[in-house]
């Protein structure tokens, strides 16, 4: 008979101000310093015996901003960087300083939630903030190579992109955009999102939109004739729309309904139950592509999610995130999933713990 043997250990790391590690060995970096850091695990009952490991922390991705026109400081600014597969790397805004310098020390992969981003060639979008306006002046680089350590960028390299207006015609009657999204085709990441200024109006403005074919997702909401509080959400999709800077016009007729699919993740364990269930997305396996979003605020034992800005049933991961006070309390992902259209149930013991 083979006997597994389950051996409690302690977790510790030095130098100790170095990050925080939980009771699984889960390590969370706080230092922004290169070095690195030694995980060790002792043995709960022998504390003579013992194992650890060396963990390297690489320099963090910082960017400054020069020669930013002077029209432009103390606005809120912000950086956006998207690779070859259309990833979104996003990084918060900052004050653009007086001499016209903006200092990003940090950019994290919104995705996957990595501490800080690699290195390598991106395209960089620049937002910066218009007075009493709610849109953005919108600046994009096209190729920028960027490495560890500072990547002084200049203003002048950057080319000014003109905002991306959309306008459905032909919705039925009872219907309303609420949100206007483009999705890069083949990828399928969502590069754009943005809610109608008024809802239930036809027309979009949307920043950072370079000239292309995109597939567009209307997000409805459609009246209930009994209720005029209760509304129905139809997401439909128009496929490989070639859309230039202005105003660009498509027919209502052009779109297509697409099914959401649910999933229903079940034996949620009881500490999950008390956080806020922030997102379950889907990716192509293997990549950052995300395909597929939604979110819930309520958590039980089983949580069920519909996920739309998704088109095609097959093999995905699924990523989902427990948020809770101070901050994230676990990530976690079921890789190669066969996900249908229609209700899809994952326990949650398929879920592995994510590491940042």
């Amino acid at each position: 008979m083979l006997v597994h043997a389950f051996i409690v250990v302690n977790w510790s790391i030095s130098p100790e101000d170095a990050g925080i590690i939980d009771s699984d060995g889960l390590l969370t970096v706080t230092t922004a310093t290169p070095g690195y850091i030694t995980v060790t695990a002792t043995a709960l009952l022998q504390p003579a015996v013992s194992g650890n490991a060396t963990v390297t922390v690489l320099e963090p991705v910082s960017i400054t901003l020069t020669g930013i026109q002077s029209l432009y400081q103390g606005r809120w600014a912000r950086i956006k960087l998207q690779d070859a597969g259309g990833n979104r790397l996003v990084q918060g805004g900052v004050v653009v300083q007086g001499g016209g310098t903006a200092s990003f020390p940090f950019l994290y992969d919104a995705h996957s939630g990595a501490a800080f981003m690699d290195e390598g060639t991106f395209q960089v979008f620049l937002f910066i903030d218009e007075v009493n306006n709610p849109i953005s002046s919108v600046y994009h680089i096209a190729l920028q190579d960027i490495t560890r350590g500072n990547n002084n960028i200049a203003f002048g390299s950057f080319v000014e992109i003109l905002p991306v207006t959309i306008t459905v015609t032909g919705i039925p009657s009872g219907h309303g955009v609420d949100r206007v999204t483009l999705r890069i085709p083949e990828a399928g990441n969502y590069v754009i999102c943005r809610w109608t200024e008024t809802p239930g109006n036809n027309t979009a403005t949307l920043l950072g939109v370079l000239p292309g074919y995109y597939d567009v997702i209307l997000d409805f909401f459609v009246d209930d004739d009994d209720d005029e509080t209760v509304h129905d959400r139809i997401v439909y999709i128009a496929r490989l729309k070639n859309i230039t800077s202005g105003l660009n016009q498509i027919s209502f007729t052009k779109f297509n309904a697409l099914h959401p699919i649910r999933i229903d993740v079940t034996g949620i364990p009881l500490p999950y139950q008390h956080s806020w269930f922030g997102d379950i997305a889907l990716y192509t396996p293997g990549t950052n592509n995300e395909v597929g979003l939604g979110f819930t605020d309520t958590v039980g034992a089983t949580t069920t999610v519909q996920l739309y800005f998704y088109a095609a049933h097959g093999y995905h991961d699924v990523v989902l995130w427990f948020v809770g006070f101070p901050g994230i309390m676990g990530e976690f992902i079921a890789r190669e999933r066969d996900i249908t259209k229609g209700t899809n149930t994952i326990p949650f013991s398929a879920f592995t713990r994510r590491s940042l």
